[in-house]
C-alpha cells in the first residue's frame, strides 16, 4: 500500500505541504495565530458614522432598491346584462356599504354578480393588474 501511496501525486502534494508547516513553526516559533486572539473593537463613533454612510447611500441609490408600490382591492361586479336598469343602482348601494371596511366583505360579494378574473387582488405589483396572471400563479409570486 505505501509503494502504491508513493506514486500517487496528491500524496506528494501532502507531505511537501506538512514539510513546510514543519520548517515555518521550526524558523519562526511563538507566531501561533490560535494562541493570540484578535479583536475588533467598533465605537459608538464608527457606528454612527457607518449609518451615516448607509443613509447617504440610500438616499443617493433608493432608485435602485425601493420596493413597487402594491395595492389590494376587491372587484365587485354588477352586470347590466343582469340586472338591467337597476344595475346601476346596486353598484351604488354595494360601494357604500364597502366604503371603509378592509376585511369582511363576504357579505357585499355575495350580492356580485360572477366575474370572469379573480375579484380579491390582494397585495398586488402594478405589472399584475395591467397583465393578469392566472389565480394559481399570482399565489405563487406573492
Amino acid at each position: 500500500m505505501l509503494t502504491k501511496m508513493r506514486r500517487e501525486p496528491p500524496a506528494h502534494f501532502l507531505l511537501i505541504g506538512l514539510a513546510r508547516f514543519a520548517v515555518y513553526n521550526v524558523a519562526k516559533p511563538g507566531t501561533n495565530l490560535a494562541s493570540s486572539p484578535r479583536r475588533i473593537e467598533v465605537t459608538t463613533d464608527d457606528q454612527r458614522q457607518r449609518q451615516l454612510e448607509l443613509r447617504e447611500w440610500f438616499h443617493k441609490n433608493s432608485g435602485r432598491v425601493a420596493q413597487r408600490g402594491r395595492a389590494s382591492f376587491r372587484h365587485l361586479c354588477s352586470s347590466f346584462d343582469r340586472r338591467r336598469e337597476h344595475a346601476r343602482d346596486d353598484a351604488t348601494r354595494a360601494l357604500s356599504a364597502a366604503a371603509g371596511k378592509q376585511s369582511d366583505l363576504s357579505a357585499t360579494a355575495a350580492s356580485a354578480d360572477p366575474f370572469l378574473l379573480e375579484s380579491d387582488y390582494g397585495d398586488r405589483t402594478p405589472e399584475h393588474l395591467l397583465f393578469p396572471v392566472p389565480a394559481a400563479k399570482a399565489a405563487e409570486s406573492r
